[in-house]
């Protein structure tokens, strides 16, 4: 028994009126209906989408080069598909790429197979992710 619920109060409670806010839910006190109808709720943003789109896969080929992270995680992520390992690449790897070359890796003999490891920084699994989308 709580402490208030005593049999003899000295004063009686009034009772309380329901009120007509509490009809109202939180969610329609917070988020007012969209003006202009429902159908704007898709239609902006489909328009946003399609906005977005366009400024992603407009000139998506260009610059024709090799950038920034490419020249790293690119070409480990071929090394992981094709060797299941890293390998260290030729001198103007790059460059031979571009060219449509794809003999990048150092040539090495079975006795000096630690000549062609890579030195890896990073984990490997977003080079498997990047290999992925490379097939």
């Amino acid at each position: 028994m709580a402490v208030t619920d005593f049999p003899n109060q000295a004063f009686e409670q009034p009772e309380s009126e329901p009120s007509t806010d509490s009809a109202v839910s939180v969610r329609d006190r917070l988020v007012p209906p969209m003006p202009g109808g429902a159908m704007w709720g898709w239609i902006g943003p489909l328009l946003v989408t399609v906005f977005g789109a366009f400024l992603r896969f407009v000139n998506l080929g260009r610059p024709n080069a090799v950038m920034f992270d490419e020249t790293y995680y690119a070409k480990d992520a071929w090394s992981l598909v094709n060797f299941l390992a890293e390998r260290t690449m030729v001198k103007d790897a790059d460059k031979v790429l571009m060219a449509g070359g794809t003999e990048i890796w150092q040539k090495c003999a079975p006795a000096e197979i630690d000549k062609c490891a890579s030195y890896v920084v990073h984990p490997p699994l977003g080079k498997w992710l990047i290999s992925i989308g490379e097939q």
